[in-house]
């Protein structure tokens, strides 16, 4: 190619000098790191995916410990029985009227649409806020899609953590329900009202804590799973919602069994065991600072006060340790209860949630937070 001569004709003449003698670099040498640096190149591009081949789904299921504790679960194909139609093959339902849920005259915010007065229905509140409008059928198709994309996770992955859809499949990776805990609000709120009694069936029957031999995020765990179910009972007022939680809480609190009262980052439910995760001996510094909602409502709710006490400690050491004008390095150990040295400082992932808990903690606390 042409450009690859001229590249070799102008590296052939290059010169520099080193202590005032000019030395010739030897054009062998030029040549290799070119030829390098071109087969570098190539690899990175003939590993491109090309645009006209269809893309493979891959899931990739995070190692949680010993094999003994992954309770043989895998990747399997899961076909409907005959009787239930594919979902996946209707395509999206046709939006339909707006789903009942509750009277939005019981809000104190906004007045009663007036289609909602003629008509004598239950209404969920316009999606824009606006002069009781409904932000041109929007919200009835947002409410349609939920229904399409969890009638796919209900044929093809029910109690299990994820929906694989190219594959009709499931993956697992804490083997809690995490669709089904994650989703029990949002069911709620867009009236979903079959599909939310279902949810909660599963929780109340099939959500056994005591059975689960895997090793858990305490973050994901947490904000996931303990967010999940206070949500479910702030808003149905359902008790088995909080039952849960405290069980799930309790099971929590080993990870805050460390010298410095910073958390663990994985737990074991079943048998109450923590550690920092296998790939690090440090904890991630969000992960440690995103606890403190969830734990703190749970005191709230449970008028148990030591899961308070463990999120506090928390935060007080965090608040204590040493800040570059206020931010906060990502790897923090939780044995030392120390930053890890020369840990970056980032806005991204492993510290972003640290600066979002310090607005929420202080809005839970009436703005009486001042750590």
């Amino acid at each position: 190619m042409a450009w690859t001569r001229w590249i070799l004709r102008s590296m052939s003449l290059f010169r520099f000098t080193v202590c005032g003698r000019r030395n010739r670099i030897s054009e062998n040498i030029l040549l290799g790191g070119i030829l390098l640096s071109l087969c570098v190149v190539a690899f990175f591009v003939l590993r491109l995916p090309r645009t006209d081949a269809p893309l493979e789904e891959v899931a990739v299921e995070r190692e949680q410990g010993d094999p003994e504790a992954q309770d043989g679960d895998a990747q399997i194909n899961a076909p409907l029985p005959p009787q239930v139609k594919d979902p996946l093959q209707q395509g999206p339902p046709q939006a339909k009227d707006p789903i009942h849920r509750r009277k939005w005259s019981e809000s104190p915010l906004k007045e009663v649409p007036a289609e909602a007065k003629d008509k004598g229905r239950e209404v969920v509140p316009p999606v824009n806020g606006t002069n009781g409008e409904w932000a041109g059928g929007r919200a009835e198709a947002a409410v349609e899609m939920m229904r399409h994309a969890w009638s796919s996770y209900e044929g093809f992955a029910w109690g299990h953590d994820f929906l694989s859809p190219q594959t009709k499949s499931f993956t697992d990776w804490f083997g809690l329900g995490l669709t089904i805990v994650d989703s029990l609000d949002t069911l709620w709120l867009m009236g979903l009202k079959d599909e939310f009694s279902k949810a909660r069936e599963w929780v109340a029957t099939e959500l056994d804590l005591a059975k689960n031999a895997r090793w858990v995020n305490t973050f994901e765990t947490t904000i996931r799973v303990l967010g999940g179910l206070l949500s479910a009972y702030h808003l149905s007022g359902d008790r088995i919602f909080l039952d849960k939680a405290v069980d799930l809480g309790e099971r929590l609190l080993p990870a805050f069994g460390s010298p410095s009262g910073i958390p663990y980052s994985d737990v074991r439910l079943k048998d109450g065991r923590a550690r920092s995760p296998t790939w690090s001996s440090e904890s991630s510094t969000s992960e440690a600072a995103t606890l403190q909602l969830e734990f703190r409502d749970l005191s709230w709710e449970s008028q148990e006060p030591k899961f308070k006490e463990v999120v506090d400690r928390a935060s007080l050491k965090l608040h204590v340790l040493e800040k570059q004008d206020g931010l906060v390095p990502i790897h923090i150990n939780p044995e030392t209860g120390n930053f890890k040295r020369m840990s970056p400082i980032t806005l991204g992932a492993r510290g972003d949630s640290y600066y979002e808990y310090l607005l929420k903690q202080w809005l839970q606390t009436d703005k009486t937070e001042d750590r």
